[in-house]
C-alpha cells in the first residue's frame, strides 16, 4: 500500500514498517528510503496531511536510518530532528490494517496511484495498475486475507493507455536531469517548447510544468480540451524522444489543480518560447 502511495514521487530503495513483536501487527507508522534525497522531500510536501482510508497521514523527514525502535501502546510516531536533508521519510498515523497489505510496484506507467486515490468517487477510469493500489487499501474490509501483488508491466504493457475524461495528463521518461544540466543549461525550457508544440497540433496546451528533478522524466500537461488530450496522448505515448520511450498516463482534472492549483482558472494557449 505504502509504495503504491509514495512511488510517484520517485525510485523506492527499501520501506520499512514498524510492528509490533508480540501480535506481528502494524505499529501505525513506517519508513520509506527513496533513492534520491529530493525525490523523499516533495514526497513529505505533497503527502504530509493527505488523507489515506479515512486519516491523515503525518510525513516528515529522518536524518538516518531507524534501527530496533520500541514505543508504547499509545505512540504512533516517532520524532526525530536535524535539518539535513535525507532519502528517509516517515510516515505514520496510519491504519494498521492498510500497512498490513503489501502494494504494487506500478513502474515506469503506474504513476498515477496517488491521483486514482485523490480521484477516488468522480467517476473517472483509471489505468488498471493504479486501480489495482488504491483497491489494495479496501481488501480487508472485504474479507480478504491476503493482497496478490501484481508484477511490473512488460513491455507489451505500454501499448496502449486508457482514455479518460480529463483534459490533464503526464509524460514520463522524457529527460534525465542529471545529463541534461551537465549538456545545456536552457534543457527544460527547449523540453517545455517542444511539448507545447506538439500539443498544439492536436489542439493547444494551457497549462505546462517541466519536473526539472523528477529522476523518471516528468512532465506534465493540461490541454485547452479533453479531445486535445486525448489527442496529444495518442500522439506522445510510445514515441521516442532523444532516444527514450515516452510514456503517458492520464490525470484527472480534479487531481491536477491539486498539484498546480495556478492551472484551474488557466485559459489562454501557450506557445514555445522562440515565437
Amino acid at each position: 500500500m505504502l509504495r503504491g502511495i509514495f512511488e510517484p514521487f520517485g525510485r523506492i530503495d527499501n520501506i520499512t514498517l514498524m510492528k509490533d513483536p508480540d501480535t506481528g501487527r502494524s505499529r501505525g507508522y513506517g519508513f520509506i528510503q527513496f533513492a534520491h534525497a529530493e525525490d523523499a522531500k516533495r514526497a513529505m510536501e505533497n503527502l504530509n496531511g493527505f488523507e489515506l482510508a479515512g486519516r491523515p497521514m503525518k510525513v516528515g523527514h529522518v536524518t538516518e536510518r531507524p534501527g530496533d525502535m520500541t514505543a508504547s501502546a499509545g505512540t504512533t510516531y516517532p520524532t526525530y530532528t536535524g535539518g539535513v536533508a535525507s532519502s528517509f521519510t516517515a510516515a505514520s498515523n496510519l491504519d494498521s490494517d492498510d500497512l498490513d497489505h503489501r502494494g504494487i510496484n506500478l513502474g515506469a506507467t503506474g504513476r498515477l496511484a496517488l491521483m486514482a486515490k485523490l480521484s477516488e468517487g468522480s467517476g473517472l477510469q483509471m489505468p488498471k495498475h493504479a486501480m489495482d493500489a488504491l483497491q489494495a487499501a479496501h481488501m480487508h474490509a472485504a474479507g480478504s486475507q491476503h493482497v496478490r501483488i501484481p508484477e511490473p508491466p512488460n513491455p507489451q504493457q505500454l501499448a496502449t493507455v486508457t482514455a479518460v475524461s480529463t483534459q490533464c495528463f503526464m509524460l514520463s521518461n522524457m529527460f534525465d536531469p542529471t545529463t541534461e544540466a551537465s549538456h545545456n543549461p536552457d534543457w527544460a525550457k527547449e523540453i517545455r517548447d517542444e511539448v507545447i508544440e506538439e500539443c498544439n497540433k492536436h489542439g493547444g496546451v494551457v497549462h505546462i510544468y517541466v519536473d526539472e528533478k523528477s529522476s523518471d522524466g516528468n512532465v506534465y500537461v493540461k490541454c485547452a480540451t479533453i479531445a486535445s488530450a486525448i489527442n496529444a496522448v495518442n500522439s506522445l505515448h510510445g514515441r521516442f524522444f532523444s532516444g527514450r520511450t515516452v510514456v503517458g498516463n492520464y490525470i484527472p482534472t480534479q487531481s491536477y489543480h491539486k498539484l498546480f492549483p495556478a492551472a484551474t482558472t488557466t485559459t489562454t494557449l501557450l506557445m514555445p518560447s522562440y515565437q
